[in-house]
């Protein structure tokens, strides 16, 4: 289906939204209304190594698949955006999915 870059690189997208969605909307949210300082510390933890490794596979892909620069600065961008690699994984890279 994809290749061992695409498909991690799709994954891992779909990772880091996710972790920093409940960083954000969980994690704060109950550290802010119920006092546990504590809260954000392992989530945050996994959100910036998923964060990470994000962006390398961002660079690997660029060098991989021959990327443009745009397309490696809107990956970038979207990285620190909630949800941004799922807009990534739909409307820019959708074409190098269909592609084997």
């Amino acid at each position: 289906m994809f290749s061992t870059t695409k498909g991690q690189f799709k994954f891992l997208g779909y990772l880091e939204s996710l972790s920093f969605v409940v960083l954000l909307f969980f994690s704060i949210v109950v550290k802010r209304m119920w006092g546990h300082e504590h809260a954000i510390e392992i989530p945050g933890m996994i959100h910036g190594v998923l964060f990470i490794a994000y962006v390398a596979m961002a660079f690997k892909m660029k060098s991989e698949y021959n990327l443009s620069i745009k397309k490696l600065a809107w990956m970038l961008v979207a990285s620190i955006i909630p949800l941004g690699p799922l807009y990534i994984d739909a409307k820019i890279l959708k074409d190098l999915y269909k592609t084997n």
